[in-house]
């Protein structure tokens, strides 16, 4: 999964996220596994964009 495409530092129009070189699950109980580990990783790059943009706002107001 690619995720370079898809910071705030990139146009709206452009960005993306880009999965590569999946293989095709083997079963229903694979790929519940594969989409929970997707959902984590996005969920993960939302935390740390949610952190930077407090950091902003913070250093923004003086906090």
């Amino acid at each position: 999964m690619n995720l370079e495409n898809a910071g705030e530092d990139v146009p709206t129009e452009e960005r993306r996220v880009e999965f590569r070189d999946l293989a095709a699950q083997s079963s229903y109980q694979e790929l519940m596994s594969d989409l929970g580990y997707i959902n984590r990783r996005l969920l993960d790059v939302r935390s740390e964009v949610l952190g930077a943009q407090n950091s902003r706002l913070a250093a923004r107001h003086g906090a």
